[in-house]
């Protein structure tokens, strides 16, 4: 096809000239390139007459064009010698001028013309047409001007004979040419045409040729590329054979070992000889050390040749043996070594495809802190960030370093910028590497920030696990499960857990996967199916069960060999079998616990992962005490408390596990043990220390949840001791921990003015923080990036908190007798064994009596407390029928008349508050502890005659710090400026119809006050002008989020758009404010499991810096909440006959709620709700 376009287009070129067209239609280069590539494209033998007719009129017209030059000569030569084809073979058509011609000259056509090749018999027109052409552009490698010259070449080549003495020339100049335009095409025809020409001019020359390197260097790159273009073994050896001659020359440098190199990875490839591959190694190798110019290339060789290799099983042993010969002694390699050592690395990382031991950390740890020492190029820098990241938090889950897990943690990040340039497709392994990283940190520091990170990259990766292999998915889930696993433990999420369960299985599912991960994942398995249990506490053990099948084959796969794994292995099998010896009180499964534990710690350290052997001896622990509780055996009791106590009292072990023992400790020891209160006293100060290391309000606010039963222990031990303020003072310590030391200012003396500045300001932004996180709505995905700020400025103020903690007086208990000075506080708990009140008197001789409640054990009082809440709710709700409501109030008085049987009434007759008081009524602090603060202490009463109501005026804290703080804001100067605050009306709730009235009265008895109302009432506003009143008194709803404390709310005109929380308001530091009444419904109301922690919106203003604050347990009525304001200010101003005396408040409310009684006796959810907090 392409024949007959050249020759048309021929054609056409000569009808034009012979009509008189332009010189240039047959003196361009595009149309000397058309005869050229037409006469070139002749194969013999045979005779294409059409195209040596036509090329020779094409250079008959060229010649006429230039008569008189030595072009126009050689031309009309050239077309002589085509003609003479058509004069032998078709004379009527040969044109008449060369007939003349040739009798003129005495040529004979038959002897410019070879029937042989079809072709004419003078190189030396062609070669000449070729150098003419090669001088009208010397330097150019311009594709045009290439096949040009190549194909007058192959004119030159196709005229002349083996004998010419021009022929070597012509053969040289064909083959540079040749390997010129296959540089500049990639096309294999002309590799093979270049191999060949190369190869007769090897022949041509002499060996002494000045030429022949050229030609030997040439033929040995035209035979790679057969080799690798068309898989031909002879080209292959061939290009070993000239590649090895050339890099033996003299003047040989870096290009010939690296083409010599790939000649014998392509004779490798397709003869199978893998001393070729080894041979290769060697020669980049020894490029890359001793060529500078060449080592970027020798370098990117060798490592693309090693991969492939490491890829190819059968090659492993050879290239393992290479490796093991050509590495340096550390802190001598260079760059050229880095392939080398990566291979290295990966053969030591990659074992188990072969059933070989995990591989030394520590080794791992040298080897790749020598690729990172020598990667120069980014390629080289990510994979080196790969492979010490993997390496340091292998080492750092084993030898506990928190330092080595921040170092992998930065070199995956490291990796994953460099990939993310180079290979967006491989960012699996780098998030797969930042999930382990930051599991092993979590592992070793108990961070929670660390693990939520570990989460996010665990399914970042799982992602990303398009085009991974079989291995590769299974290990990405397997991690994957593994950190949301132990997230969900840590958390008690039972949806996470599960669907870490099904993760696992899902990787376990995946077929032919090597030993070790398959430990990996039975492990995994077996430590899942473990917290699953402990988690939903079923009738039957069948998880614990599953779990222990599972990490017994996770044992038996792990075999002697490989101790390691099998400690991950007895890790997983020790809790199982705990648990499940626990549950079938099984002696002989704990026993089993005990040796497994020991094996484990008499391990050598070298194969032993820190974590596990302090679970390890934490496990034994427990297993030894439920042996004792099982037979009341004092050796396995001793055995099992010393190494508890090891372990709580250990700084390297995590806080968390440490508070596990701890606890542990306290449930195996005899409360009336001297010791015991020291135990105590440890598990209290763990608790506090996990609580402050954790960086989110959550984290911390689990933590309190978790170990919420540690009150019972503390007031057990406690009081076995015989040592009541002691234990007063351990209970205090386990209460409001989500704002300990937050208030440590106001401890200070005067001369610490400086101190107390900075402190304060520092305790703002910790406050600022802290009301930012708990606002914060979404998930962990949602937040994360809000949460690493949090948690990066939380770290950054805490080390500026612990420099300046040193500077503040060690926080003493409050003085018990002063805080009693103005009546008595009763901290009142509940334990399994009964209840106690802490009856604070200010007695100096006896500042704290205890007094025993049997009938408030944690039983009773939890279900009185239950059935209080289900009624209390029926009682208020408007929804339901007057029968049903008034069957609630029933029950509703009925806890009453119990809380006063079985708690109020022994402590007020043990008071001496017997009768009605005469003359000025006393005062009495109520601060129960945990679930009891859901009952209104202040409203006990029997069914009939009185209550607390008519012998005290009845106050509350949450605890005697709090009422110590409160106790230290100044108290009222006159004339003290009054907000008002109403918003009867907003989107989401019923409108408060009583508030105008409720309003109206306020005013009355204090006129001089600020009102905000309506559109005027909006978050921003409020906050402000809560900086300059000191009486605040806010009619409006509010939202209690007994779920998500922080975001309970008061509801304002923009309250959807921009809500003032509860965090915003704990988050204020308003000195000096003195009363703040919260007409607004469930002020008061605490959440169930952080009961401790003054989560509501009273406390909240108390925190704030308010003396007194008066709220509401629940909602109330309109009419209710205008009639205890009408009389709380009639009270407290003397009927409007003087401002408003603050530190009247508990009095004033006492009258309000008594009068309201006295309406309501029979209906306690209409008086009982309303409490006043403070001082």
């Amino acid at each position: 096809m392409m024949r007959q376009v050249l020759l048309a287009r021929v054609q056409r070129r000569v009808t034009m000239a012979a009509s008189g067209a332009d010189a240039e239609t047959v003196l361009s280069r595009e149309a000397l390139a058309e005869a050229a590539a037409l006469l070139a494209r002749h194969r013999a033998p045979g005779v294409d007459l059409p195209a040596l007719h036509a090329c020779g009129l094409f250079f008959f017209h060229r010649a006429l064009r230039q008569q008189g030059s030595p072009s126009g000569v050689r031309d009309s030569a050239a077309a002589a010698h085509l003609l003479a084809a058509v004069s032998v073979t078709a004379p009527d058509k040969l044109p008449p001028p060369f007939r003349v011609l040739y009798r003129r000259l005495g040529t004979d056509p038959r002897e410019l013309f070879s029937t042989s090749t079809g072709f004419t018999t003078d190189p030396l027109v062609w070669w000449d047409l070729a150098l003419e052409t090669m001088r009208g552009a010397p330097a150019s490698i311009e594709v045009f001007h290439l096949l040009l010259v190549a194909d007058v070449l192959r004119l030159s080549r196709l005229s002349a004979t083996p004998e010419h003495p021009q022929y070597a020339d012509i053969i040289s100049a064909l083959g540079v040419h040749l390997c010129q335009l296959r540089s500049a095409t990639r096309n294999t025809s002309v590799a093979a045409e270049a191999f060949e020409v190369c190869g007769i001019a090897l022949e041509l020359l002499p060996e002494d040729s000045s030429g022949r390197p050229l030609f030997l260097r040439n033929h040995g790159r035209e035979a790679i590329v057969l080799a690798t273009e068309l898989d031909d073994a002879a080209a292959a050896r061939a290009a070993v054979e000239s590649c090895r001659a050339a890099a033996r020359l003299p003047d040989a440098d870096g290009r010939d070992g690296v083409n010599l190199g790939s000649a014998l990875v392509q004779c490798a490839r397709l003869t199978g000889n893998e001393q070729l591959y080894r041979e290769a190694l060697q020669t980049y190798l020894r490029v890359a050390r001793s060529s500078p110019e060449l080592r970027t290339t020798a370098v990117s060789n060798l490592r693309s040749l090693l991969g492939r290799l490491l890829q190819e099983p059968g090659h492993r042993d050879m290239v393992a043996e290479f490796c093991r010969s050509v590495l340096p002694e550390p802190g001598t390699e260079t760059y050229a070594d880095s392939p080398v050592l990566h291979a290295a690395w990966y053969l030591e990382n990659t074992p188990a495809r072969n059933g070989h031991a995990p591989p030394d950390p520590a080794a791992m740890v040298d080897l790749t802190r020598r690729l990172l020492a020598v990667a120069l190029d980014d390629a080289g820098r990510r994979d080196a960030s790969l492979a010490a990241s993997t390496a340091l938090h292998q080492h750092a889950q084993l030898t506990h370093s928190a330092a080595e897990a921040r170092e992998a943690i930065a070199l995956a990040r490291t990796g994953l910028d460099l990939n993310a340039r180079l290979d967006p497709s491989q960012e699996f392994f780098f998030r797969h590497a930042l999930a382990s990283a930051h599991g092993v940190l979590y592992e070793v520091t108990g961070d929670a920030e660390a693990q939520r990170e570990a989460v996010h990259q665990g399914r970042l990766a799982v992602d990303g696990l398009d085009g991974a292999d079989d291995v590769q998915r299974a290990s990405a889930l397997a991690q994957y499960a593994g950190v949301l696993h132990r997230y969900a433990a840590r958390m008690a999420d039972g949806p996470r857990l599960h669907e870490a369960l099904a993760l696992q299985r899902r990787a376990s599912d995946i077929p032919g996967l090597p030993d070790g991960l398959r430990i990996t994942l039975l492990c995994g398995l077996a430590g899942m199916l473990t917290d699953l249990h402990v988690l939903e506490r079923p009738e039957t053990p069948d998880a614990l069960r599953q779990a222990v099948t599972a990490a017994e084959r996770a044992l038996s796969l792990a075999g002697p060999g490989n101790p390691r794994w099998a400690h991950f292995a007895r890790h997983e099998l020790m809790h199982a079998r705990r648990l499940l010896g626990e549950a079938e009180r099984d002696p002989g499964l704990l026993r089993s616990v005990v040796t497994l534990a020991g094996d484990i710690l008499g391990a050598d350290e070298s194969t032993l992962v820190k974590g596990i052997a302090h679970t390890a001896e934490l496990e034994r622990a427990r297993a030894l005490g439920a042996l004792a509780r099982m037979d009341d055996g004092d050796d396995d009791r001793r055995a099992a408390l010393t190494g508890l106590a090891h372990v709580a009292g250990s700084a390297e072990i995590r806080p968390w596990v440490r508070m596990q023992a701890a606890v542990a400790q306290l449930q195996l020891s005899d409360h009336s043990e001297p010791e015991s209160l020291d135990r105590v006293a440890t598990a209290v100060e763990l608790l506090r220390l996990n609580v402050a290391s954790g960086a989110l309000w959550d984290d911390r606010a689990h933590v309190v949840r978790t170990f919420a039963e540690l009150t019972d222990e503390v007031v057990l031990t406690g009081l076995g001791s015989g040592r009541p303020e002691r234990t007063l003072e351990l209970l205090e310590n386990c209460r409001g921990l989500l704002f300990q030391d937050l208030g440590a200012g106001f401890r200070l003396a005067p001369e610490h003015a400086a101190v107390r500045a900075e402190i304060e300001e520092l305790a703002d932004r910790l406050r600022a923080l802290d009301a930012k996180d708990r606002a914060a709505q979404g998930g962990v995905d949602e937040r994360r990036e809000l949460n690493r700020e949090i948690v990066a400025e939380r770290a950054e103020l805490m080390r500026e908190w612990q420099r300046l903690e040193g500077l503040v007086p060690q926080e003493d208990s409050p003085d018990l007798t002063l805080l009693a000075a103005e009546g008595p506080v009763v901290e009142v708990v509940s334990t399994t064994e009964g209840g106690y009140a802490f009856l604070v008197t200010g007695d100096s001789a006896e500042p704290v009596r205890v007094l025993p409640l049997p009938g408030l054990d944690t039983a009773t009082a939890h279900d009185r407390v239950l059935t209080f809440l289900t009624a209390r709710e029926y009682a208020t709700e408007d929804r339901y029928p007057g029968r049903v409501r008034l069957l609630a109030q029933g029950e509703v008085r009925a806890t009453l008349d119990w809380l006063w049987e079985a708690a109020a009434r022994p402590v007020l007759e043990a008071l001496g508050l017997t009768a009605a008081p005469e003359g000025t009524w006393p005062r009495l602090w109520w601060c129960p502890v945990g679930f009891l603060g859901h009952l209104p202490w202040h409203a006990a009463q029997p069914a009939e005659g009185d209550g607390v109501l008519d012998r005290v005026v009845s106050s509350y804290t949450t605890s005697l710090r709090s009422l110590h703080f409160a106790r230290s804001i100044p108290r009222a100067d006159q004339g003290e400026r009054a907000l008002i605050v109403a918003q009867p009306e907003v989107a989401s709730a019923e409108p408060l119809r009583g508030v105008e009235r409720e309003i109206a009265a306020v005013r009355r008895y204090v006129p001089q006050s600020t009102l905000l109302e309506k559109a005027e009432a909006t978050r921003a506003q409020v906050l402000e002008a809560l900086q300059s009143h000191s009486v605040v008194h806010l009619a409006c709803h509010a939202e209690s989020d007994i779920h998500a404390p922080g975001r309970s709310r008061l509801l304002l005109v923009d309250h959807e758009e921009s809500p003032l929380t509860l965090a915003d308001l704990a988050g204020l530091r308003l000195a000096g404010r003195q009363l703040a009444v919260l007409s607004a419904c469930s002020t008061f109301q605490i959440a169930p499991a952080l009961a401790d922690e003054a989560l509501h919106i009273t406390a909240a203003f108390q925190q704030a810096g308010f003396r007194h604050v008066v709220g509401a347990m629940w909602p109330v009525a309109d009419d209710v909440a205008t009639a205890v304001s009408d009389r709380f200010y009639d009270r407290l101003t003397g009927g409007g006959t003087h401002p408003p005396r603050t530190d009247d408040a508990a009095r004033a409310l006492h009258d309000a709620v008594s009068s309201l009684r006295a309406q309501y006796r029979a209906a306690p959810t209409k008086w009982a709700s309303f409490v006043h907090v403070g001082a």
